[in-house]
């Protein structure tokens, strides 16, 4: 990860240490229309699943307060 983490040369790239991780800090910084684009190896793919649930449970919140 470290490696990876120092190669990547792009201003807004972001590294999160767990899957679990980067669930806020997806649902964070995403807006209405965003395109999120999950990409990688191993339990990445828990990630849609989880930022759905996440989602979810952000709208549920909005429509009680």
């Amino acid at each position: 990860g470290e490696v990876l983490e120092r190669a990547i040369q792009h201003p807004h790239h972001h590294v999160v240490p767990t899957v679990e991780a980067a669930v806020p800090f997806v649902l964070s910084r995403v807006r209405p229309g965003d395109v999120v684009v999950c990409l990688g190896a191993g339990s990445i793919n828990q990630l849609p699943k989880l930022l759905l649930a996440g989602l979810a449970s952000a709208e549920r919140l909005a429509e009680v307060s």
